[in-house]
């Protein structure tokens, strides 16, 4: 079907040499649109003496009405990357547009640049920023400033600093040229006589290629010149170094050295009023003030707590998780409309625990948390209040339930550290870690051993931070997803996944043991939770996983590997079948082979859904169960390993029929587990196999990313 757009999407709607700017943000959990209202802020101060209009929006306004691109000249995108590289929800609408009715779109006029947000430890790194330059590239748009794509695995502000900071002369320069072009004739509108710059900025990026080894120094480098010409220098002497401190007190670099540091940003959108009555509300308040829940295919929905199901168990001298199932039963009237299929998950809306808040509460000075609290916008401030936050709650509501204590803090909250600081060591630590000198430290110290935004408090008690100041700059608490286990068919209705409970233990920049924020919460829950008490709930929504699906054809192979909780949507796949067997929906002969490795740690100790998986194999559900136990694996005298000790090493055990399934039959493979290590060596070994198994490793390679693109390799994956 053809479709044509009003005629207005034909035309630009701009005065003579007047330039029209927007930053368009494509966000799944609030980061691209932070940055991209950050970027804005700045833009409006380096372009104010220019004849520009600059506007912040959000991608999904372009999917409505792709007209927009008509009203504006030049576009900088932020752009985050979901899933397995998909696109943001608000950005699916405008990827169908920009796929399907191209040919409806005129945006050779367009300029643009793209800051895509990516992380490393995924396969397809800024995957949709870089799709979305490519498709704006093929339409006839031009880029007038090189691309960063900015990983999250090591840090953002390693490429987004540097490309910032030349952002701002490149973009006075293509406002100038722009409005010169504007006083061209018509004939000239084809914009083939733009400066060297917009041909540069085709071939350049800031670009941090992917690698499965952190690299700061090198990452840092690699974006270096030409950058600081507008931050301040700032330099401290006289500090006297205390070695048996807090490592983040530990200063790496001389004192007397000069450090180049990032200007500290005005944060000034909310104003606080504390009244003296208790705060106590008749209806309480919406989740988060009733925000927009990332990647919600369903609305909030709150289940009953029907049981936990232990999944592991406790063994002296085993270091052993604390696996359960979490059974849940939905309100009845919402049975009918739980529409989801085996591989979907929930997202469990979650809360930071008591213990938590206290402490920051207590750092804050704050004296009245329980009081009543309205929070209203700045009127001198261009920024909106935060969607998430009540405007009427009290200080522990917002501390409980909307914002994120327990983040590895950007240096957008060290520098509000840095701000508030009175004791001249302390600052000088602060200022190492944000400097651009001090990036390494940063990763090493802040990112690599997970520093919390509690921890930097307990560390810095002369920094005197202002509440209002932190809840603009603090991220958002999102909720929490899990893998469903259950399957839609099933007569019960009941919804239920699988958890592992987290441990984060006591170290040198850790002042006590921390348990998961949600995993913490349920394993609350599970101590006080007898079965059958229907008193405790917990509120949840639905997401869709868009790929990670059973496939339509039955008699297709699937190979599924998932050690760990890794293994939670595949017990999802096969209690599905289970029911389609006995429902007359599936025929056991013709159903095609299934495949499932699984590892863990012990034998016995924390062998998940062992007896369901046999019955599933005696059923012949589960056609082949290949298993491993990490701890228990064994080496010969000369060092040889005897055993498969990882579920990567299973899959070279069965080599030859695993890559005859997947090079001749067809399979699909789905992979669940972690990220950062286990889902990146078994892409290595399914790629090794298949260059075995053609004699060519790039014939290999590309064989496995034509895969990824067609959906029979399909990861559902977590850092």
């Amino acid at each position: 079907m053809n479709i044509m757009y009003p005629t207005k999407l034909r035309f630009r709607m701009h005065s003579k040499n007047h330039i029209s700017l927007f930053v368009v943000y494509a966000s799944q959990q609030g980061n691209a649109q932070a940055i991209a209202q950050d970027l804005h802020e700045e833009l409006e101060e380096h372009l104010k003496n220019k004849n520009v209009t600059t506007a912040v929006k959000c991608i999904s306004d372009f999917g409505e009405d792709p007209s927009l691109f008509s009203q504006c000249d030049c576009i900088i995108f932020i752009a985050s990357t979901t899933g397995d590289g998909d696109p943001p929800d608000t950005a699916k609408k405008l990827w169908r547009v920009l796929n399907k009715c191209s040919k409806a779109l005129n945006v050779d006029h367009l300029t643009y640049t793209v800051l895509g947000l990516g992380d490393t430890n995924y396969t397809n790194f800024c995957n949709f920023g870089k799709n979305l330059d490519k498709i704006l590239h093929k339409l006839g748009a031009k880029r007038f400033y090189p691309c960063g794509w900015a990983d999250d695995g090591t840090d953002l502000e390693i490429v987004i600093e540097p490309w910032k900071e030349t952002l701002w002369a490149a973009i006075s320069q293509h406002v100038s040229e722009l409005a010169m072009h504007k006083t061209l004739p018509d004939k000239d509108s084809n914009m083939t006589h733009f400066s060297a710059s917009v041909a540069k900025a085709s071939l350049t990026e800031f670009d941090i290629p992917p690698s499965h080894e952190r690299q700061p120094r090198e990452r840092e480098d690699e974006c270096d010149s030409d950058v600081i010409s507008k931050l301040d220098e700032l330099c401290v002497d006289d500090i006297d170094l205390c070695s048996e401190c807090h490592p983040l007190l530990r200063l790496e670099l001389a004192s007397d050295r000069k450090l180049v540091l990032p200007k500290i940003p005005t944060l000034d959108a909310i104003i606080i009023n504390i009244s003296n009555e208790i705060y106590s509300a008749e209806l309480p308040n919406k989740y988060q003030n009733g925000a927009l829940l990332p990647s919600a295919q369903s609305d909030t929905i709150e289940c009953d707590i029907l049981k936990f199901r232990s999944l592991s168990s406790e063994t002296p001298g085993k270091a052993v998780k604390k696996v359960a199932e979490l059974i849940l039963q939905p309100p009845a009237a919402c049975e009918n409309d739980l529409k989801y299929e085996p591989g979907d998950s929930v997202a469990v809306l979650t809360y930071n625990n008591e213990h938590d808040v206290n402490i920051v509460l207590e750092k804050l000075s704050v004296t009245k948390p329980d009081n009543k609290c309205s929070l209203e916008r700045n009127p001198e401030s261009k920024k909106p209040l935060p969607t998430h936050l009540p405007v009427c709650s009290s200080l522990r509501e917002i501390f409980t339930s909307c914002v994120e204590i327990r983040c590895v803090p950007k240096k957008a909250v060290l520098l509000q550290f840095l701000k508030c600081c009175s004791d001249p060591h302390e600052s000088r630590c602060l200022q190492e870690l944000v400097s651009r000198e001090g990036s390494e430290f940063y990763i090493k110290k802040v990112v690599e051993d997970r520093i919390t935004f509690i921890d930097l408090l307990c560390a810095f008690p002369s920094c005197k931070l202002q509440v209002s100041t932190l809840l603009e700059v603090l991220p958002r608490l999102l909720p929490r997803a899990y893998s469903l286990t259950s399957t839609p068919l099933s007569s019960t209705h009941y919804l239920s996944f699988a958890y592992s409970l987290a441990i984060i233990p006591k170290s040198a920049v850790r002042m006590e043991e921390r348990k998961g924020v949600c995993t913490g919460l349920f394993d609350s829950l599970n101590s006080a939770h007898v079965d059958g008490d229907k008193t405790r709930k917990l509120s949840l929504y639905l997401r869709s996983s868009q790929a990670f699906r059973l496939p339509g054809d039955p008699t297709r192979p699937i190979i599924m590997v998932g050690p760990g909780t890794g293994v939670a949507p595949f017990i999802g796949f096969l209690r599905h079948r289970e029911q389609q067997l006995q429902m007359g929906m599936l025929d056991l002969t013709t159903m095609g082979e299934t495949w499932l490795f699984f590892g863990c740690r012990f034998r016995d100790a924390d062998e998940l859904f062992k007896e369901e998986i046999q019955h599933f194999v005696n059923t012949k559900i589960l056609t082949h169960f290949h298993q491993c136990f990490s701890r228990e694996y064994s080496r010969s005298n000369f060092g040889r390993q005897m055993q498969p000790r990882y579920v990567q090493d299973l899959l070279e055990c069965h080599s030859a029929r695993l890559t005859s399934a997947i090079a001749d039959e067809k399979a699909i493979i789905y992979v669940c587990g972690d990220a950062s290590k286990m889902a990146k060596e078994v892409h290595s070994t399914f790629s090794s196999l298949l260059a075995k198994h053609f004699g060519d490793e790039t014939q290999a390679s590309e064989y496995l990313s034509q895969m990824q693109k067609d959906k029979r390799y399909m990861q559902d994956v977590w850092t």
